[in-house]
């Protein structure tokens, strides 16, 4: 009985093996379910050429924004599963989707092969730059006396849990004004049409360098690094700490020789030193993860932000 299904086993080896032999056998396409110019798309622009050196292959960027990240989510989803589609699979998509969108298009576990964490990112609090708000106290203080009626522009299903945890603890209400990305949200505030947004750190960053939005807080517990002088959200509302995070997935059925071919162009990729460079720079903190780390980490995460949307009283619509 053994041998019998050691004969069976033998063929699908061997089929594994053939398809890592020949891969990649072609450009990879990455698909980046935001726009261009979002912090997702700037992430995956400065992996790109570091992972195609890394595999031998060129890596084309394909954005398909849209529905919070579920268009180009579900777009790999129902991919071929030969390694060639690739997502950058990141907090809102994986953790804060399947407790906002019903039905997902996607299995959030099931629908992918995890290949590898690539990085991670606080969002900063940032006003125009005609805003009468000058800092974080008197931003709470503008929400309060608003009444309801200031303006918060999301671009994410993270971004909003991030403003409605804000909003809970502080027993305020804002006006909750959805985008299709980052780059749209502050176009809106940089004008003044919008109040405020959470907004990934780099982008963010280098705006408020430019004088062209006003930053007011980061998300993370403590300071950081990036911008030691930034107050934290947690300096006025105890315990508030949140990051985003990417990662790198392929279609779920992906031979695990080719996984494990990914994900060891995605270690090489993440070590190299402009790429470190072009990270510290603009806020995002590299990390190395496993596939079966991966796989440990997302259902993880999905409890989290599971917890953080019931918290901050955000509903589905």
């Amino acid at each position: 009985m053994i041998a019998r299904r050691l004969m069976l086993a033998l063929p699908a080896l061997a089929l594994g093996r053939r398809a890592a032999a020949a891969w990649p056998e072609k450009p990879v396409r990455l698909v980046v379910p935001f726009p261009a110019g979002s912090a997702t798309d700037v992430m995956a622009r400065n992996l790109q050429e570091p992972l195609a050196r890394a595999l031998g292959q060129p890596v084309v960027l394909d954005n398909r924004a849209g529905g919070n990240g579920t268009v180009g989510t579900e777009h790999v989803a129902q991919a071929a599963p030969d390694g060639h589609t690739l997502l950058v699979y990141s907090t809102s998509a994986a953790a804060v989707n399947p407790h906002l969108i019903k039905p997902l298009p996607y299995d959030p576990l099931r629908s992918f092969a995890p290949i590898g964490f690539i990085a991670e990112m606080p969002y900063i609090l940032v006003v125009g730059p005609d805003s009468p708000v000058r800092d974080l106290p008197g931003f709470l203080g503008f929400l309060s006396g608003r009444g309801g009626e200031a303006t918060f522009a999301c671009a994410n299903a993270a971004s909003i849990v991030a403003v409605s945890l804000v909003t809970q603890a502080t027993a305020t209400k804002v006006q909750v004004i959805p985008y299709r990305g980052g780059p749209e949200a502050l176009t809106e505030v940089m004008a003044g049409r919008v109040d405020a947004t959470f907004t990934d750190l780099g982008p963010g960053l280098g705006l408020a360098r430019s004088g062209k939005v006003r930053a007011l807080a980061v998300t993370t517990r403590r300071p950081f690094p990036l911008v030691p002088d930034l107050p934290t959200l947690s300096s006025v509302i105890p315990d508030y700490d949140l990051t985003v995070w990417y990662s790198l997935a392929a279609p779920a059925g992906t031979p695990a020789p080719v996984v494990e071919t990914l994900a060891r162009a995605l270690n090489t990729a993440i070590d190299d030193a402009g790429l470190r460079e072009r990270f510290a720079m603009q806020g995002y903190v590299p990390r190395h993860m496993s596939p079966a780390e991966m796989t440990a980490f997302l259902p993880q995460q999905l409890a989290l932000w599971g917890e953080r949307v019931k918290a901050a009283g955000v509903q589905p619509p």
